[in-house]
């Protein structure tokens, strides 16, 4: 019977142990010094530089830039997002005509499903947000999709 429970316990043990060991690795990313592509289905100048996890299977975090003068049309995702601006001044519009201005270091919360718009201000550098999503990324456009959006990976479409 020990036998057996010193089994269980390993085979109980190893899946904790390994994901324990995975948390345990120390990470960094500087956002002027990660590679950034662009965000399917955004319009052009909207990249990401993904820092941790799969946007495709799961929570992650990325480095979200918008180049100065872009437009992200109204739109939600599944997953809550929370955010804080590393660079820039991004403007926030929400669907009851309300804005919020997001610059470095303000912390910002979108409930899952709550429809945003976002856009650079022409008077800046290219704007930078750090955002961890809770769950993979999707995006659905509330209003017109983007006229010339970034294409989609050929297993995403």
């Amino acid at each position: 019977m020990l036998l057996n429970f010193r089994t269980l316990a390993v085979c109980l043990l190893l899946p904790t142990t390994a994901a324990a060991q995975e948390m345990a690795k120390v990470t960094t990313a500087a956002p002027g010094t990660v590679s950034y592509v662009p965000v399917p289905g955004f319009p052009k100048g909207a990249d990401m530089s993904v820092v941790y996890g799969d946007p495709a299977t799961g929570a992650f975090e990325m480095y979200f830039r918008l180049q100065p003068g872009v437009r992200v049309p109204m739109h939600f995702h599944t997953s809550a997002e929370r955010a804080i601006g590393v660079q820039g001044v991004i403007t926030m519009e929400y669907e009851d005509g309300s804005e919020m201005t997001i610059g470095p270091g303000t912390y910002m919360f979108i409930p899952w499903k709550m429809p945003h718009a976002a856009s650079c201000s022409l008077e800046t550098s290219p704007c930078i947000t750090y955002f961890y999503f809770d769950k993979a990324f999707d995006v659905t456009w509330v209003d017109d999709a983007p006229a010339d959006p970034n294409p989609m990976p050929q297993d995403r479409k």
